[in-house]
């Protein structure tokens, strides 16, 4: 330096060393992490740090395969896939949460293993291979980290079955007048490293989520607590937005390389399911009032006296705009009066006022069909009109869901004819034939011959016959625990009373008789009363429902790990309300 430096010069020659100092490290380690290849997220809503594969390399007969790595992607179906695929193979990958994985079916009676079936009788000269790597509870965002790395593995087909699990993680979506500047801070791999340590999401909560599993709400189902992403109108657009974002970066990063996109909308079961949480914005006089026309249609409906159910309830619903069930149970007196279009309307806006969302909100379809409409080399798999269409007039229901979301074996196979009937119209399969249909084949199931659920993995009839949904007795005891965890008493209690007279079901192992049992005394109670209160019956309401209530606790306590400490939870979280 200098000696004749003026002073101003002088500061401004060591800002620039103390610059180069801090630059150029910074920049070594940003080059060499792009070097070395370091995977890290680049999602502009949300910061998740450096994402682990999610396959895993094994030699198997001298080649080497791909398996699953993780237990979210249902790695215990041993699903593997040689890395470099053989000359002529189509390999397609299904990509989604649980209701793409085809939970709670065993591996074989899925709609991609359907799809995979019917295709190769389809194109018997065609080597195909439908690689299902759909992760349970995946908001959409996820997805679109795991289809990052499966357009690195030659395929010829994404097919993307996503939006049911957008509210399942707790986050907080922040807006800042710095948001442009932090924009281009994510252009740096280094910065969304650190932004995705433990420290970071200890001191940047909100938005801050763990790469390698998901972060589940705190309330849960079985608490009804609402989610700040649904309660909070500013959350939910922002929910919507990530939504569109992670769809649409899936369809561009798919472009970039040249591979076809298949996007379904997403069908749910609108007619048997109750909304998980209504809200409820009335008080006083107001609440009273719409109490009185509510509690008396849904009487009238209990007494088939439909012309008083509608009336009461269309009233009900217009005093509380807001309220999910009183839009729910106008789509019962609607569709019992044979109004089935209405019904459906009624049914969706149960869906969409949901205040715990377990099921795709009417405008992620929205978002399918125009992401779908606007980019070339997509093509739309319409999931939600095909089961619409096999329910009509009806709307979807336990005929084709499990559940809320989960196809029943029918569901998956109209999944499945959907798909293929898509890539068949496209002619998505080069050098086939053009002319191509679905079929499916039957196939036998015994089922005790594997283990697949926590409870009841050995109680199943001796008998071998088709598999179907209500001859998978382990599957039906975990859905009984899942109605119960989902506040469903009534859909529960009807499907215990199925279950009682189904053939084959004293075969049952003792742990899953005794869950039946327990749940047949409490729940069968607890709908018992709630009818006997609407129709006016002259009962010991208030007694009987303590009663009920306690039975209920230790039902909860007994089959629900960490329910007293949910409850705690609970508690201080309304109290903070």
């Amino acid at each position: 330096m200098p000696k004749d430096m003026s002073p101003s010069r002088k500061r401004l020659f060591w800002a620039i060393i103390v610059l180069i100092i801090i630059l150029v490290p910074l920049i070594a380690f940003e080059v060499g992490l792009r070097l070395v290849g370091v995977r890290v997220s680049d999602d502009p809503y949300l910061q998740f740090g450096p994402v682990q594969s999610v396959f895993v390399s094994q030699t198997i007969n001298g080649r080497e395969y791909y398996h699953m790595a993780d237990r979210k992607l249902y790695r215990e179906r041993n699903l593997t896939f040689p890395v470099h695929k053989d000359p002529g193979t189509f390999r397609v990958f299904c990509l989604g949460a649980s209701a793409s994985a085809g939970w709670p079916h065993p591996k074989e009676e899925i709609y991609s293993a359907y799809l995979g079936e019917a295709l190769k009788r389809a194109y018997p000269d065609k080597k195909i291979e439908v690689i299902n790597i759909s992760a349970h509870s995946y908001p959409a965002y996820r997805v679109r980290l795991i289809a990052k790395e499966a357009l690195n593995l030659d395929p010829n087909l994404l097919i993307i079955w996503s939006g049911n699990a957008e509210f399942i993680e707790p986050r907080i979506y922040t807006k800042h007048w710095f948001d442009p500047a932090l924009g281009l801070l994510n252009r740096s791999t280094l910065y969304r490293v650190l932004r995705g340590t433990p420290l970071a999401r200890k001191w940047v909560s909100d938005n801050t989520l763990p790469a390698d599993y998901v972060r589940w709400q705190r309330g849960t189902m079985l608490a009804q607590v609402p989610p700040e992403t649904r309660t909070d109108p500013v959350q939910l657009k922002r929910v919507e937005e990530h939504y569109a974002y992670s769809i649409d970066s899936i369809v561009k990063s798919a472009q970039e390389q040249g591979v076809p996109v298949i996007l379904l909308t997403v069908p749910v079961n609108l007619r048997d399911w109750h909304p998980n949480v209504s809200h409820q914005t009335l008080k006083g006089e107001e609440l009273a009032r719409w109490q009185e026309h509510y509690y008396r249609g849904r009487a009238a409906l209990i007494k088939n006296e439909l012309d008083t159910a509608l009336s009461e309830l269309k009233l009900a619903a217009s005093l509380a705009p807001e309220h999910a069930d009183a839009y729910y149970f106008l789509g019962r007196a609607l569709e019992r009066s044979g109004q089935f279009t209405e019904a459906i309307a009624a049914y969706s806006r149960a869906r969409d006022l949901d205040y715990y969302p377990s099921r795709a909100i009417s405008n992620f379809n929205v978002t399918v069909r125009k992401v779908a409409s606007q980019n070339d080399g997509v093509e739309l798999a319409d999931a939600e009109a095909a089961f619409w269409a096999d329910s009509a007039p009806r709307a979807p229901g336990f005929e084709l869901f499990l559940d809320y979301v989960h196809p029943s074996m029918r569901g998956n196979l109209i999944a499945a004819k959907t798909v293929f009937d898509t890539i068949a119209k496209h002619k998505m399969v080069e050098g086939a034939s053009p002319v191509a249909e679905f079929s499916h084949e039957p196939r036998p199931y015994h089922c005790g011959e594997e283990k697949r659920h926590s409870i009841a993995a050995t109680g199943c009839p001796a008998t071998v016959g088709l598999y179907g949904d209500n001859t998978d007795f382990p599957m039906q005891v975990l859905l009984v625990k899942l109605f119960a965890q989902m506040n469903q008493n009534e859909n529960l209690a009807t499907k215990l009373d199925d279950l009682e007279r189904a053939p084959g079901i004293e075969a049952l192992d003792e742990m899953s008789k005794a869950l039946l049992a327990d749940a047949r005394s409490v729940y069968r109670r607890l709908v018992d009363l709630e009818r006997r209160r609407l129709l006016g019956e002259p009962v010991d309401a208030d007694a009987g429902m303590k009663v009920a209530e306690d039975d209920l606790e230790k039902f909860q306590l007994k089959y629900y790990g960490g329910y007293r400490e949910l409850q705690k939870k609970v508690t201080q979280q309304k109290g903070g309300n």
